[in-house]
Order: structure tokens, then C-alpha cells, then sequence
């Protein structure tokens, strides 16, 4: 049996009527799931207009909302019952009760409110869904980051990672550097020159929200590359000590912080003491990519630094800052991700790495030569700025990447085609999951921002949802057209309506 939603769920029919949704029914939960009741009102309300009661004594015309860990094997896992006047969403726990109010609320769009009589069952999937929403290069208000949260936990995904700062841009206010969000998230951006950036009230507000949606909410705060807004806000962190200003152009700039001095590295404690607290996740981000090192050839204080801690180049340097890193955020209980480039050092204890470099199978092999865990998202099929079809005008950059070729990314087959170091289960163990990346120097709107995203972020919600056991591209395909017409339609979220099948770079 076949429902329209996205990730796919087992299906299979019931003896009994479909269901239609009136506004005589009601919903039926325990006292401990009440506030799971309440959302779901509301999103019926928004769905269907109708303004369902809570009552948890009915038995016909009620949507019940348990859970019961015996029903399931693995954490997170649910099931929607529908019949008749009756619907059932069971979940393990409350995460995949949550889930399975997801998966109802599809239906409901997608089958115009009359549900055939069927029994959907939904696995976790990998354990790293992820989203990426840069920030820096265009900012987009609380309001909107929300929505965007939002359309992750309908999907599923269960990761946003909020790249805060970056040359053009810091958007993270600090209180015991004010400078950073009052000079550093100033940039001539479409016109608009004033200070953009999220106060620190707004950032555990939205880290609450994501958490009610079951959703880690993972910062980024990107060194020691990528910081000439750092450096605009305080130039004594630079090699040179030149007053510099917010970054106007995209690529990389060569202004990076100091490894030399250390000032820096009393800054960078006292910073991320501050900071991290702001965040539940265990996980945070440090960067770590695309750092020049040619201001390190040039200063004094770096090559001083290099002779007093016995290495022999500059780039060692940076290596050498990442594992100073690693110890603050081990103080906070953090695991430290970087950019695949950390692999080219000696990784800390406490870390995991996102390889992005191309199909990312160097870089996740360097990481699991140390042992230790890797979000795949390669540029060539996750970053969702590139391209989306070959036609003229196309929005976004580089190559194209189109609905198929996401889908048909596989981190567990081309890492094995690669390599005979690793079996299979070792490579499955290694995966901590994947993610979409979505960079912002092209984008300037919302409305961008949804094009880019759609659909092919539903190719990585389904890949991770079902561990990348994907075979059917076109029943895929047909879900996808229906889920963009009947839910992204609703939601009000834009998309490209052509679907590019071809792989071109």
C-alpha cells in the first residue's frame, strides 16, 4: 500500500472505511502527552480548519495519542493506525509520538482528508538528519529561522546547524566582546547597513523551540579561518594588528587570526566560556576549513610559536589550535566537529569531523583511520547552493545537482568502492548520518533560500530515514510531486517544479 509522505513509511491496509476528519471528532490523550495534544490541535486547525476538542474518554471519532516502548524495537519508531472513526498514532517514546503526528499531518494533505483505512510503521534512520543554514553571508530573522525549523521536523531531520559567523558577517551577540555583533554583523548587505544579529535571548529561545521539535539546534563559530568580521571588530587578533573591515566580497579571505599571539588564545576561552552555554547540544562547531596560512608565514609571533612548540610549518599551527579547542569544549562536556581539513592533523580526543570535500570518501577515511565518527555531506550532491537544473538562468552556482543525484548518494557504498581497510559494518558504524548544506552568498531572500532547499532536501530527509536503503527513484519521484503540490503548497514554502534527473558538473 502506498501513503504520500515523506520519508516513506511502511504501509499496509485495513479491513473498515476511510476516515474523514469532522469537527465532532476529538482528541483523546493521557495527562503526560497533553502538550502533544495541544500541537496537534493547532496543526489541524491550520491544516483542516476544524477545532477539535481534547478528550481522552472517547472511543469513536478520536485521534489517540499513546506511547508504549513494548510496541517498538528501536527508539523513535511509530505507527499510525486509521479506521473508520478511529485514528491511533502510537510512538516507542515521545520523540516518535512526535513523528507520528508528522506523518498524520501529511496524510491528511496529501489524501484531502479522507484517509484510506491503512497502518503506517516509521523507523528512526541514521542518527545525524541534518540541515545546514548559513547566516553570515545573508541573515534571515528568529521568525524565519522557526519556519525553517519547522519544515525540518515535518520531514523528520533532527539536526540544524546555524553557521553564525564567517568573514561577511558575525550574528551572535556577545556581551563580553560587544564589538563582534555591533561592528562584526555590519556589512553592506543589499543595501541594508545595520547591525544584524541574534540576541543571546533569541538564541535559547530558538534553541527551545527546536527542542520541543525534537531537533538539536548545533552553532558554528568558524576559526581560525573565516573571521575577518572577527578581526574587523578587533584587529590586535590579527598577524598584523591592521585595522581591517566586514568582508563585501565572497571566497576566502586571508585575514585570519593570529596563532601567534597569545591574546588570541585568551580571547577565543573567554568567547566560547561565554557562548557555549548558550547551546544544549552536545555537539559544536569550529570550523576549521579554507584557512590560509600565508599571514602565518609573515608573522613574527607565529614563527615564534612554531619554534617554541618544536613544528615544523604553519599549518601546523592550526592543528595544534583545533586540539586547544578540543580542551575548552571537553571543559563543557562538547564533542568538537571541524571541516574535513582538521584530518590533515592529529584529530582531538572528543571530536567527529563533517566531511564536504568533493564525494567527502578522502576525508571520511582519514577521520576513521583516527577512530573517530563522520557526517557525510559532500559538495558534489548535499550543497544545495549549487544548481538544480541545467537550464538557462538557473539560480545558484557551480555544478548542477539534481533531485536523482542526491538521492542516489551513497555514503556506505562509495566509501566501500573506495577502500578495502573498512568493512561494511565498520562503515556503518563510523557514519554518524548526513546533512544538506545550504551557503548564502547567492541567496537573498526567503523565498531563494525555499528554492534552493526543495525538494531536494526531501532526498536527504528519505535517504536518512531509511539508512540509505533506496532503490526506486521514480515511486520517489512521484511521492515528491504529490508532497510539493498538496504540503510545501500549504506551508507556503517555494520550490523548483523541475525535476533534473541528469548528473552534471
Amino acid at each position: 500500500m502506498k501513503v504520500n509522505v515523506i520519508p516513506k513509511v511502511i504501509a499496509f491496509p485495513q479491513k473498515g472505511s476511510p476516515c474523514t476528519i469532522s469537527d465532532d471528532w476529538v482528541i483523546g490523550a493521557p495527562a503526560k502527552l497533553k502538550k502533544y495534544a495541544y500541537y496537534l490541535q493547532v496543526e489541524i486547525k491550520n491544516i483542516l480548519g476544524l477545532d477539535l476538542k481534547l478528550n481522552n474518554s472517547r472511543k469513536e471519532k478520536t485521534i489517540k495519542l499513546k506511547t508504549n516502548k513494548r510496541k517498538f524495537v528501536l527508539a523513535h519508531a511509530s505507527n499510525v493506525s486509521c479506521q473508520g472513526q478511529h485514528i491511533e498514532i502510537l510512538g516507542r517514546d515521545e520523540q516518535g509520538l512526535f513523528y507520528g503526528i508528522q506523518t498524520l499531518k501529511q496524510i491528511f494533505l496529501t489524501s484531502n482528508n479522507v484517509i484510506p483505512a491503512c497502518n503506517t510503521f516509521s523507523l528512526p534512520g541514521v542518527k545525524w538528519r541534518g540541515m545546514h543554514l548559513d547566516v553570515s553571508r545573508h541573515f534571515f530573522p528568529i521568525s524565519y529561522v522557526k519556519k525553517v525549523i519547522d519544515l525540518m521536523a515535518l520531514f523528520k531531520l533532527n539536526r540544524f546547524h546555524w553557521h553564525l559567523t564567517d568573514d561577511q558577517g558575525w550574528r551572535i551577540e556577545s556581551k563580553k566582546f560587544p564589538l563582534l555583533h555591533e561592528i562584526g554583523s555590519r556589512r553592506d548587505e543589499e543595501g541594508y547597513r545595520e547591525a544584524q544579529y541574534y540576541t543571546q535571548e533569541e538564541i535559547k529561545e530558538l534553541v527551545a523551540y527546536a527542542e520541543e521539535r525534537f531537533i538539536e539546534v548545533v552553532p558554528e563559530i568558524d576559526m581560525p579561518g573565516h573571521t575577518q568580521s572577527v578581526l574587523a571588530a578587533y584587529p590586535h587578533l590579527s598577524c598584523t594588528g591592521k585595522p581591517t573591515e566586514v568582508w563585501l566580497d565572497w571566497g576566502v579571505s586571508d585575514e585570519v587570526l593570529c596563532l601567534g599571539k597569545e591574546t588570541t588564545y585568551e580571547f577565543v576561552e573567554e568567547l566560547l566560556d561565554e557562548i557555549i552555554p548558550l547551546f544544549k547540544s552536545k555537539y559544536f562547531h569550529i570550523g576549521g576549513d579554507e584557512c590560509p596560512d600565508t599571514a602565518w608565514e609573515k608573522c613574527e609571533h607565529c614563527q615564534k610559536k612554531l619554534r617554541e612548540l618544536g613544528l615544523d610549518k604553519s599549518r601546523a599551527l592550526q592543528h595544534q589550535f583545533t586540539n586547544f579547542l578540543g580542551k575548552i569544549l571537553e571543559k563543557h562536556d562538547k564533542i568538537l566537529i571541524g571541516w574535513d581539513e582538521i584530518t590533515e592533523g592529529v584529530l582531538p580526543e572528543n571530536s567527529a569531523v563533517m566531511a564536504w570535500r568533493g564525494d567527502a570518501v578522502k576525508a571520511a577515511v582519514n577521520a576513521m583511520k583516527q577512530d573517530k565518527q563522520v557526517i557525510f555531506t559532500p559538495n558534489n550532491c548535499y550543497y544545495l547552493d549549487w544548481r538544480q537544473t541545467d537550464e538557462e538562468g538557473e539560480h545558484g552556482a557551480f555544478g548542477v545537482t539534481g533531485l536523482k543525484r542526491v538521492y542516489q548518494c551513497n555514503p556506505y557504498r562509495l566509501i566501500g568502492k573506495s577502500t578495502n581497510r573498512f568493512y561494511k559494518a565498520q562503515i556503518v558504524k563510523s557514519i554518524l548520518g548526513v546533512q544538506a548544506n545550504l551557503w548564502t552568498e547567492r541567496i537573498h531572500n526567503e523565498k531563494e533560500l525555499e528554492y534552493m532547499l526543495f525538494p531536494r532536501l526531501l532526498a536527504i530527509a528519505e535517504q536518512a530515514m531509511w539508512d540509505f536503503e533506496l532503490n526506486d527513484f521514480e515511486e520517489f519521484e512521484n511521492r515528491v510531486k504529490i508532497v510539493c503540490e498538496k504540503v510545501l503548497k500549504h506551508y507556503d514554502v517555494n520550490y523548483c517544479e523541475t525535476i533534473y534527473t541528469g548528473i552534471k558538473q
